[in-house]
């Protein structure tokens, strides 16, 4: 999905590390509106891989708490666009994927 498709709808692409954000959403425009929501850290977003890398190789029982909030907070924020989006352009068909139910 990177970069996506120009398509009339919204897109982003999930799996970028936020310094690749601007480029994997579509319209362009998108990425500057999110970036003034109020109390929106695009950075949230973030696919890192080296932290990604954490899970599949197995993680510390002591580190298993903090995993998982970072997790939330990610899924947090994509939750927090797609309700924005919903709000201010409504579409007949909306989708979005959530990661991290798959990595908990």
């Amino acid at each position: 999905m990177s970069p996506p498709i120009p398509v009339d709808t919204y897109l982003i692409s999930g799996f970028v590390p936020w310094k690749h954000l601007r480029s994997a959403t579509h319209p362009p425009s998108l990425f500057d509106t999110l970036k003034a929501l109020p109390n929106f850290n695009y950075k949230h977003l973030d696919m890192d891989v080296s932290e990604e890398k954490k899970c599949i190789q197995g993680l510390e029982s002591n580190e298993y708490e903090n995993w998982i909030h970072t997790q939330s907070i990610r899924t947090k924020a994509w939750a927090d666009i797609l309700c924005h989006l919903m709000e201010i352009d409504p579409i007949e068909l909306t989708a979005i994927v959530f990661d991290s139910p798959d990595k908990l």
